[in-house]
């Protein structure tokens, strides 16, 4: 499959998703060069910088300057477990979690049970927060409006989410989505 703009046809495939404030990954991954990067590292890296040149159709310069980018916001770092053919070659791996869409199929039957489990602790959760708020006097509640108690209780279910979720993770999360699915049917073809 030859394609006519790589950076632009790889940025495209790169979704950012996190928890907390906005982190460095979503800020730096705002260029479309970075994001193409990002997608090839999880998809065919760990790469060299020439690689990266080749396959995006950028000098290496510019390359050079987008993988400092990602590395200071530690979106990026060397591949130091991957064998290196010449002394100076630096192979870059990615430093952030990722998934391939490839894999979210299998990783969903996989965790089919702990999905049921999770949304029936949800559906709890909700039921005694709608039982709980009956007792007090919130005044968006007193317009006796079915739609917005139902909207009330949904805030307050994501509020106590954040606030629980946020025990277990004292910093920004910040993760990758990477649509390789493209790819991975004219793999399976061949």
């Amino acid at each position: 499959m030859s394609i006519k703009d790589p950076v632009d046809y790889y940025s495209k495939k790169v979704f950012v998703g996190g928890y907390g404030p906005v982190t460095k990954v979503a800020t730096v991954l705002e260029s479309q060069a970075r994001k193409a990067i990002v997608y090839l590292l999880a998809t065919q890296g760990p790469l060299t910088l020439k690689e990266i040149s080749e396959k995006l159709k950028l000098s290496p310069s510019t390359v050079h300057d987008h993988l400092r980018k990602l590395k200071e916001a530690e979106v990026i770092k060397e591949a130091e477990e991957y064998p290196k053919k010449f002394k100076v070659e630096v192979y870059y791996r990615l430093n952030v979690p990722f998934l391939l869409f490839s894999e979210l199929k299998g990783l969903e039957h996989a965790m089919k049970n702990l999905i049921e489990e999770f949304s029936m602790f949800i559906e709890k959760a909700k039921n005694n927060i709608a039982n709980y708020i009956k007792d007090f006097n919130l005044r968006c509640l007193t317009y006796k409006d079915q739609y917005l108690y139902e909207r009330v209780v949904l805030v307050l279910l994501s509020q106590l989410s954040i606030l629980v979720f946020s025990k277990f993770i004292n910093e920004p999360l910040s993760y990758i989505l990477i649509d390789d699915l493209e790819e991975f049917k004219s793999k399976a073809s061949t």
